[in-house]
């Protein structure tokens, strides 16, 4: 039997250390190697995408807005409109005007939101009756020229004015005026005669514009109490409006404010007189009793 002999290559220490160092520089040759960037297209990201469920999901929740087709003027218009319309408290407008500018002692621009009425009745008067309008009506008014009016009611208008103011008034036929007029051509010491004449004429224009005058008499003229001559010619004045105007409708609220002698009822005035600023004589008006006694006597004699 023959024994081979087995050859077994005996490593020195010499060439572990070699080997060693060889694997320690190829080691490092590795780790010195220049980094080297990737290509520009390899950095640029896609943004991400969310899965169809979710961006359909996206879509429905929030539309996108469509382009803005609305320019500033446009806006601007629709905000002054609104606010025009959210302000407008403006009244039905009448037909109640006046057109003239050429009379004088009279005014002329009677607008249909401070025109005096009772019901629907309009008022022609001086300051007795516009006070009593502004007092117990709740009647607005308005100046022209400094000069207090409502409608066909105003501060120290004669009876020529009145009629002047008729001439140029716009209201429908068959309307019922109701009048009281004249205590002002009295307090300005005008005769008697002139102030009938002057009456006569403005029943005259009415019926020839087609109104219906509803005539008041005079009311007992608080401060000239003590002036006969003036008592005497309101007085006769009225008797002048009683038998003129016996085919019309007369109201008599001068028997509401004296008593069954004939005195006048203080208590239905006030206390002293006033100023007014369509005339330079003062005025007593009627207080809250005489005015509700002047009212209630107008409205037991209207009928339509």
């Amino acid at each position: 039997m023959q024994l081979q002999a087995v050859e077994t290559a005996v490593t020195t220490p010499q060439q572990l250390a070699k080997a060693v160092g060889e694997s320690n520089s190829s080691s490092n040759n590795y780790q010195q190697q220049p980094y080297c960037e990737p290509p520009v297209a390899e950095l640029q990201q896609q943004p991400p995408t969310c899965p169809p469920s979710a961006q359909q999901f996206h879509n429905f929740l929030i539309p996108p807005p469509p382009p803005s087709t609305i320019s500033v003027p446009t806006i601007q218009s629709d905000l002054s409109s609104r606010k025009r319309r959210r302000g407008d408290y403006s009244r039905t407008p009448t037909t109640t005007t006046i057109s003239s500018n050429s009379q004088t002692d009279s005014i002329f621009t009677i607008n249909s939101d401070y025109d005096a009425y009772l019901l629907d009745f309009p008022l022609l008067g001086d300051d007795f009756l516009l006070y009593l309008a502004r007092m117990e009506l709740k009647c607005r008014f308005k100046k022209y020229s400094k000069v207090l009016q409502s409608g066909l009611c105003i501060s120290g208008q004669t009876i020529n004015a009145a009629r002047q103011n008729v001439c140029h008034v716009e209201l429908p036929e068959q309307t019922q005026i109701i009048v009281n007029i004249g205590s002002v051509d009295i307090m300005r010491g005008r005769p008697l005669v002139q102030i009938e004449h002057d009456f006569r004429q403005l029943i005259k224009e009415m019926h020839n514009r087609r109104f219906i005058p509803v005539i008041t008499t005079l009311a007992p003229l608080a401060n000239y109490r003590h002036d006969q001559a003036t008592c005497e010619k309101i007085n006769r004045f009225n008797k002048f409006i009683r038998k003129e105007c016996r085919h019309l409708k007369v109201i008599d609220i001068h028997s509401c404010l004296i008593n069954d002698k004939g005195i006048v009822l203080f208590d239905c005035y006030q206390n002293g007189p006033r100023a007014v600023t369509g005339s330079k004589e003062p005025y007593v008006f009627w207080n809250k009793i005489g005015r509700q006694r002047v009212l209630q006597m107008i409205e037991a004699n209207l009928e339509y």
